[in-house]
């Protein structure tokens, strides 16, 4: 049986009751061949993307490994990096990484992560049980996919890109929203897996205003059908809380998907 592999990602200082070393060494001891890198929390640059751009490898990894402290998870700016990597990993293995979250000082709890992370293992570095429940993990194949796709493409120079779409069904038409005051600024239809340099919207409509709950979200439409080789793209600005998207507002489908991102 080959050896699994997990990769660390240590987020915040490695100063602490227990460093990055003591946690990889505790992974060896179970039979684990650790790698990784601490986490980079830059913005401006997607200093995440290199991260999801390494994990999208099926032989990088057979667990993703995220330790964090409390006051560091609460960091929207890292949630949110975080769930871009975990939806761009998502598409790529087809979900079938499993993802373990260790707290070094507090016990997870699945409700208070974003949704992408929401399926993650939740282990609290005091139980001493955690290196065993994460071998459990690296042999897990549990893989379930929600009908939807949703991917990003993101450059620092070209953007943060959206992409989604159906899995299986068609859609008549397509919606998607960002929580304020993130913007849209440019959005196409194209082929699965590449921003389309030329597109053809039907009946689009941009800036509209959804409201769900107390969030409001600056939406943009279009008529295309989207199937399951199809994507809606749309250029973000700014880092949304939240996400809306789903069929387009007047059919008989209507089913809208909210998303927490951080």
């Amino acid at each position: 049986m080959s050896q699994k592999k997990v990769w660390l990602t240590w987020i915040g200082p490695e100063e602490g009751a227990i460093s990055p070393q003591g946690i990889g060494q505790k992974l060896a001891q179970m039979g684990l061949q650790v790698v990784g890198h601490p986490w980079i929390d830059n913005m401006p640059q997607m200093g995440w993307q290199q991260l999801a751009t390494l994990l999208q490898e099926k032989d990088s990894a057979d667990v993703w490994f995220i330790a964090s402290r409390q006051q560091d998870w609460q960091s929207n700016n890292i949630r949110y990096g975080v769930s871009l990597v975990a939806a761009m990993v998502k598409e790529a293995r087809e979900f079938h990484l499993p993802i373990v979250f260790l707290g070094l000082d507090f016990q997870p709890q699945p409700q208070d992560f974003p949704t992408l992370l929401k399926d993650c293992s939740p282990l609290n570095e005091q139980d001493t049980t955690w290196p065993a429940k994460t071998v459990a993990k690296a042999f897990s194949h549990n893989a379930q996919k929600p009908s939807y796709r949703l991917n990003l493409r993101a450059h620092p120079q070209l953007g943060q890109w959206f992409e989604v779409g159906p899995r299986a069904e068609i859609w008549q038409g397509v919606m998607f929203g960002v929580a304020s005051p993130a913007k849209i600024t440019h959005h196409g239809v194209g082929k699965k897996g590449q921003v389309p340099e030329r597109t053809v919207v039907e009946y689009a409509l941009e800036n509209m205003t959804a409201q769900i709950g107390d969030t409001d979200f600056n939406a943009w439409s279009v008529q295309n059908q989207i199937n399951a080789e199809d994507s809606y793209y749309l250029r973000v600005e700014g880092y949304p809380q939240k996400i809306i998207f789903g069929n387009h507002p007047g059919t008989d489908q209507e089913e809208v998907y909210v998303l927490q991102l951080c």
